[in-house]
């Protein structure tokens, strides 16, 4: 039931959202009418001046341009300008540098280089993806725990558990459904993140209709009260981030970041909220 829940979502999203392209032209802050009109101006020169190959139209072309990189400099000057005010004690640096990234026009998409495992090199992205996830499984097995924490394990498994029926006894409000309310409002404090494997974002449920709202409550009711968690939520799109300062070539310089389902999440929000 689920399954056929989330094939509704996409569908409707596909009919009802414009599908934006793959681009990667950098979007900056701080272009704006002035800076489109200078680089049309100089574009249109410059086709003139290759067509004509005029001594003429060569001049024109670089007074355009030349106004062309004063209008951007401009319009450069001013975004920093604007933008430094609302820096105070409470900015987080990476937004400063995200925010300085855009302002130089720099991409903030980066291509993984060729990496090199134990003298093999991996050259197309499946094999990188494979050896990625090869590096992020071993640095995450089992193994590596403490024999300590490996021979306690069960035992604090079997503590937990004992507890969590304990619980239940003498609060049964813990077993209590969810109501509409708990849900609006778990849904509403959400942010516009990136979705996970089933390609739903929050904002697909920001804007559901009463009877949409109706059936994923009663599907999330079902969820919690018989404990079987849909197949779309065991899975994520892991993201490979580069650790500045570390060689690109090596598996060992980038760390994981996995895209999980917004669902399970709105979910997660549920229970953890008091």
């Amino acid at each position: 039931m689920y399954t056929t829940f989330e094939d509704c979502m996409r569908e409707a999203a596909v009919a009802s959202i414009p599908q934006s392209k793959n681009s990667q032209k950098i979007s900056a802050p701080w272009w704006n009418k002035g800076c489109a009109l200078a680089v049309k101006k100089k574009k249109h020169a410059f086709n003139r001046m290759r067509r004509t190959r005029r001594h003429i139209e060569i001049l024109i072309f670089k007074r355009r341009r030349a106004v062309a990189r004063k209008v951007i400099l401009a319009a450069k000057q001013q975004s920093w300008r604007n933008y430094c005010p609302s820096i105070n004690n409470n900015t987080k640096l990476t937004m400063v540098w995200r925010t300085i990234k855009k302002l130089s026009g720099s991409p903030t998409f980066t291509r993984i280089p060729q990496l090199e495992q134990n003298g093999i090199r991996a050259n197309n992205n499946q094999h990188k993806a494979n050896v990625l996830g090869n590096q992020f499984q071993a640095v995450n097995l089992s193994s590596d725990y403490p024999q300590a924490f490996t021979r306690n394990l069960p035992t604090l498994q079997g503590d937990v558990r004992t507890a969590t029926l304990a619980t239940r006894e003498r609060d049964p409000r813990i077993n209590t459904l969810f109501s509409m309310n708990e849900l609006k409002t778990a849904i509403s404090e959400t942010k516009n993140t990136a979705p996970g494997h089933d390609q739903i974002c929050y904002e697909m449920f920001k804007h559901l209709s009463h009877n949409c709202f109706e059936t994923v409550l009663f599907l999330f009711n079902n969820i919690w009260s018989t404990g079987v968690v849909p197949k779309s939520w065991l899975h994520s799109i892991v993201i490979p981030i580069y650790k500045p300062g570390k060689p690109s070539n090596l598996p060992s310089s980038y760390g994981p970041i996995s895209l999980t389902s917004n669902a399970c999440k709105i979910m997660k929000k549920w229970w953890s909220t008091d």
